[in-house]
């Protein structure tokens, strides 16, 4: 048994013009971090308090249609030669291109939209302090590929919206049964495109309702090991097909609803 706090400080993105280059360009910084803070029951056992996510969130609109978004994380506050822990990474980064509200053109560094969790993983989206382990053991967030696709709402589905990418598969080597497809990720270094994937998503959403399903198929494909000299290129298919929902209650706001729109949500690129 162990006691766990935790308490976190998130940044409200707000449009935060840097240099205005034209009228409808504009640059937006932001981001959120995650302060835990750990007593473990039994003798011996001191508390600790760790730093465990500090994330900045930058995006730059060239225009009403093109728009460049990228999340750059740092792990357990530090990262030291020789040893373990600590990480530094760049959770997204690509390139949106609009054509019209049923469809955005998106290509880079992109987040497989599997689950609730891996999209949109702020410590308010869940319960408790640590991610729910689903979200570590089978869906390996956070999870983030390279990769081109779309996204938008569905014309006529009132409420219903689309994303889908063709992205890099994983790495066959890196699979294992401890940590299932975790370490079979690429993100984004030096990843093989040679047996590529697709993954996507549905949702229904309403003012504190959300139902999704969401899918990843595709292949594996063997970069290093003992049997890399043997087949290098050895491959295997697998897929995921995930279905969820939540709910909340709506927030209660005393402002109208015609001032709410100057604040921009973190991932303003994703359909309601």
């Amino acid at each position: 048994m162990r006691t766990v706090i935790g308490w976190g400080l998130l940044v409200v993105m707000a449009p935060c013009p840097l240099r205005m280059l034209a009228a409808q360009e504009h640059t937006t910084v932001g981001g959120y971090g995650e302060v835990h803070y750990t007593n473990p029951t039994g003798p011996k056992t001191p508390p600790v308090v760790n730093l465990a996510r500090f994330v900045v969130y930058l995006a730059h609109s060239f225009d009403e249609r093109l728009a460049f978004r990228s999340e750059l994380e740092v792990e357990d506050a530090k990262i030291e030669g020789g040893q373990a822990g600590g990480e530094v990474s760049l959770e997204q980064a690509y390139l949106d291109y609009r054509l019209g509200d049923w469809i955005t053109l998106r290509t880079g560094l992109v987040l497989p939209p599997v689950g609730i969790i891996n999209e949109t993983h702020e410590p308010s989206t869940f319960n408790g302090v640590e991610r729910p382990g689903f979200d570590h053991d089978v869906i390996p967030t956070t999870w983030r590929e390279i990769g081109l696709g779309a996204v938008g709402t569905i014309p006529g589905g009132s409420g219903l919206a689309y994303r889908l990418y063709l992205v890099n598969g994983l790495r066959a080597d890196g699979l294992s049964a401890a940590e299932g497809i975790r370490e079979g990720r690429q993100e984004g270094r030096q990843a093989s495109f040679a047996n590529p994937s697709f993954t996507g998503r549905v949702e229904w959403a309403r003012p504190g309702v959300k139902i999704g399903g969401s899918f990843w198929y595709g292949g594996t494909r063997r970069t290093g090991g003992p049997w890399a000299a043997v087949s290098p290129v050895a491959t295997s298919r697998g897929r995921t097909i995930c279905c969820d929902s939540s709910l909340r209650r709506p927030p209660r706001s005393s402002t109208p609803s015609s001032a709410t729109s100057a604040t921009t949500p973190r991932r303003a690129s994703r359909p309601a």
